[in-house]
């Protein structure tokens, strides 16, 4: 359980679940994190979130706020398997599945988004996972395609489309 932090200004990821099971992450105050100053590594995709869920199962997100972060909230899948050098890993690998994302507020008005990213070429972190975005408030700037979601930048009529966070607020202020 990671609960009532002030997680400020890291170069990267303010909070990262990875390879965990069942983990909660509430009622945290997540701000400025993800902007790095690294030459050897650009932001990209949906890395540098304020928060971010890597090939973990069964993670609940409630009642964060996340301001101004390089993305908000970020599900990603990579191959976590025993062909990348994870040993231990069970059969199959880790999977980025059962994330329940509910009720935080995201502040994103200089860029950048939240949403899910996969790496293994399928949909299955999209479609078969049981990966659900529901009641969340975003409040968005001049980034058209704040969300990401098969493994592309979305608006936020596409990402409700796609039936996620279909109770979810969105608020344009550019």
């Amino acid at each position: 359980v990671l609960e009532s932090n002030r997680v400020e200004d890291n170069v990267r990821e303010g909070i990262c679940m990875e390879i965990s099971f069942n983990g909660i992450v509430r009622n945290n105050a997540v701000a400025r994190n993800g902007w790095p100053t690294d030459p050897y590594r650009a932001n990209g995709w949906l890395w540098d979130a304020g928060i971010g869920i890597h090939e973990s199962d069964g993670v609940e997100v409630y009642g964060n706020t996340l301001t101004e972060n390089f993305n908000g909230i970020a599900i990603v899948q990579q191959r976590r398997d025993a062909t990348t050098g994870d040993v231990y890993a069970p059969t199959g690998g880790y999977f980025a599945q059962n994330a329940y994302v509910h009720d935080n507020t995201v502040y994103q008005r200089n860029g950048g988004g939240s949403g899910a990213a996969n790496d293994l070429g399928d949909t299955a972190t999209f479609l078969t996972r049981n990966n659900r975005w529901v009641n969340n408030t975003y409040y968005v700037g001049t980034n058209a395609r704040p969300f990401a979601w098969m493994n592309g930048w979305r608006t936020a009529t596409e990402w409700r489309a796609y039936n996620e966070d279909a109770t979810g607020t969105t608020f344009d202020l550019g």
